[in-house]
Order: C-alpha cells, then sequence, then structure tokens
C-alpha cells in the first residue's frame, strides 16, 4: 500500500478573477508657444510613464524657458510626487487658448475632450493649467481671473457628460492669479459642483497653482486617501504660496479653504506644508464635496457587475415564479470582493430555497464575479 498523497496541477486561468481597475491614471494640459517637438504637434495628447521619456520627447526646462511657461515644470511636479511608471497623457496647447476654451467640449478644438478620447476612456484625473500670452488682459471676478470660474463650469459639463457614459473623472482647474482677498474670492462650495475642483498654491510666487503636484498626489494614492494625510508626508517643496504670489500663512490658508479652495497650509510641530482638505466645488453636506469620496463612487461605480448570481425558478405548469439578480456594487480589494462574492451567493440561494420548498424547480442558476 503507497503513502497518501496529493498531485496538485497549476494551470492558467483566474476562476473568479477580474481586471484590476487603474484609478491614477492622469491627463493634464499645460500652455506653450511652440511644439515641444516635430513628432508632438500642439493640441495632440502624448501618453508617458517618466519624466524622461516627456524630455526625450522635447518637454524640458529648456523648452519652458524658450517658451516663457511652466508645462515642463508641471509634469516634472507631477512625476517628482506620483513616481516613474505612473501613467500620464499630456497635451501642450497654446498659450492663447483660455481655460474656459480648453475644458468646453462644444468648443472649436475642445481639448479636454480630445485628451480624454486619446485615453480611450480610462483617464480619470484631469489637471487644466494655463500661462497667457503677453497680450492676454485677465478680468477679475470674485476676486480671481474669471476665466478659473468658466473652466470649472465648463469641466463640470464635461465631467457629468463623460460619466454617463461609464468614463468618470475628477477634474482639477488651476486657481491661477488670485487678486488676494480671501473674504472676496468666489466660493467654490456655491457653485454645486459635484466633479470638479480649484487649486490656489503652488510652489512659485508667480500666480500659478500647482496642478501637476496635486495631480501627482492622487495618482499615487489609492481612492479613499486625502491628499492631506500627514502620515504620507509633507508636499516635496522649499515654500508655498498662493497665486497672488504671497507666502502660504494658516489663516489664509484656513479662509479660502472655508470658500472651498483646495490649499497647502502648515501644521503646528510639523516641518514643511501640507494639502489641506480636498474640497470639490460642491457645498459641505454633499456626499461628493471631497475629492477622496468622489474617486470611491467612480471607483464603485466602475466595479459594478463585478459578481452576480442568477438564479429563476418554475411550478409545473412552466410558469415562472421568480426570477433573482444579486450584484455586488463594491470593488476594493480581493479579500473584500471574495467576502461580497459570498453574501451575494448566500442571498441568492436563501431565496431560492424558500421558492423551491413553495414547488419551484430550478431551472436556471449561473454566477461569479465579471
Amino acid at each position: 500500500m503507497s503513502l497518501p498523497e496529493v498531485i496538485v496541477v497549476v494551470k492558467n486561468g483566474g476562476i473568479g478573477g477580474v481586471t484590476a481597475l487603474n484609478d491614477g491614471i492622469a491627463g493634464l494640459i499645460v500652455s506653450g508657444t511652440a511644439a515641444p517637438s516635430a513628432g508632438w504637434a500642439l493640441g495632440v495628447a502624448k501618453q508617458f510613464f517618466s519624466i524622461d521619456e516627456v524630455k526625450d520627447a522635447g518637454l524640458n526646462a529648456e523648452y519652458d524657458t524658450a517658451n516663457t511657461t511652466n508645462a515642463y515644470k508641471q509634469v516634472a511636479d507631477f512625476y517628482k510626487v506620483a513616481g516613474d511608471g505612473a501613467e500620464l497623457w499630456v497635451m501642450v496647447v497654446a498659450k492663447t487658448e483660455t481655460m474656459e476654451d480648453i475644458c468646453d467640449a462644444a468648443s472649436l478644438h475642445a481639448y479636454a475632450k480630445l485628451l480624454l478620447d486619446a485615453g480611450g476612456g480610462t483617464i480619470r484625473l484631469v489637471g487644466v493649467c494655463r500661462v497667457p500670452d503677453a497680450l492676454f488682459v485677465p478680468t477679475y471676478v470674485g476676486g480671481i481671473d474669471d476665466d478659473v470660474i468658466a473652466a470649472l463650469t465648463n469641466l463640470e459639463a464635461l465631467a457629468i457628460s463623460r460619466a454617463s457614459v461609464m468614463e468618470p473623472f475628477v477634474g482639477i482647474i488651476e486657481g491661477r492669479d488670485f487678486k488676494g482677498d480671501a473674504g472676496d474670492i468666489e466660493d467654490l462650495k456655491g457653485l454645486s459642483f459635484n466633479r470638479v475642483a480649484g487649486v490656489i498654491c503652488s510652489d512659485k510666487a508667480d500666480k500659478s497653482a500647482g496642478v501637476g503636484l496635486l495631480l501627482g498626489r492622487l495618482a499615487a494614492d489609492p481612492v479613499m486617501r486625502k491628499p492631506g494625510r500627514v502620515k504620507t508626508g509633507a508636499i516635496p517643496i522649499a515654500a508655498g504660496y498662493f497665486s497672488d504670489g504671497t507666502k502660504v500663512t494658516r489663516g489664509v490658508a484656513d479662509s479660502l479653504d472655508t470658500k472651498g479652495w483646495i490649499v497647502m497650509t502648515p501644521y503646528p510641530q510639523r516641518s514643511g506644508l501640507y494639502w489641506g482638505v480636498d474640497n470639490t466645488c460642491s457645498s459641505t453636506g454633499n456626499r461628493q464635496s471631497h475629492v477622496d469620496c468622489l474617486r470611491h463612487l467612480h471607483h464603485r461605480d466602475h466595479g459594478r457587475n463585478c459578481c452576480r448570481y442568477r438564479w429563476k425558478t418554475r411550478s409545473g405548469g412552466g410558469e415562472i415564479l421568480r426570477r433573482q439578480d444579486y450584484q455586488c456594487h463594491q470593488q476594493y480589494d480581493d479579500r473584500q470582493r471574495r467576502n461580497q462574492q459570498h453574501e451575494c451567493l448566500h442571498r441568492s440561494f436563501t431565496e431560492y430555497s424558500q421558492h423551491r420548498k413553495a414547488g419551484g424547480q430550478l431551472i436556471d442558476c449561473s454566477g461569479g464575479l465579471r
């Protein structure tokens, strides 16, 4: 008599597996004068996975100097935080293009829409920033360049449109050229925009805002994590400025946060600066009033139908007494998906057994992770 043994045969195929969702794919629109290179024209989105690839494509520090812009800096800031390997779609547009037109799906070029199309529906984070041309004369409404508020309005409409076809994204607009009066600035919480946010701080005193820095933080973190989590660490910058050129202080940061802007802020007994509350342009009571909540909802909705069980019963006469379809609406990690799958299975067959006792006959049962 031979000893008992178990033979394990390992084969390909993921039983109960699902395709992982990449919630950190980002897109960034920046300003320039000339095309970065012969192979990369203005208004064309290109995909990158490292800052070296960006340099090789012609967008570098020399480009910023020659074009009096911060296009390369915004992209470099993204990779400074997100790290090599992060997927970023970059589009350089003419400095004469306003953020309002960039975000308008009905405009002549509709650059934000083109960026999303280039990403094939995978982009979940969209950042838009601008360095205007020398002839641009801003109009200030609500204490800031009115191009900012108009861009938020148009990007919100675009986000709603893309969400309807299962391509949701969070939009980040550069809150550039703040006039310096925190009491007078536009209250973003009154706009009732659930899918976009405005950032108003940078590491340069040049009227810009750190869209690349914030976008990189969001791309690097899981959807449920706030960009301002202290444990994550300080923003990798030497100093912080509001987009009016003044240095970041706790008091002004608190006032701007109250108005719904995303700010940088110092904390007592902590060195460096941290992101403040991740506000969207929505009222505090709205469940989508924070970026992490919004990303969480996008992740959940995109993961629908990951688990589904179906069964139906019929009586002796052939009539279908009951058809039930249970599905899991959340998808976080493997362990939680398994737990949800088991719960769906238990509820489904509990219902079936009750109808079986009533004389029903099982005619179909199928299920599993989708």
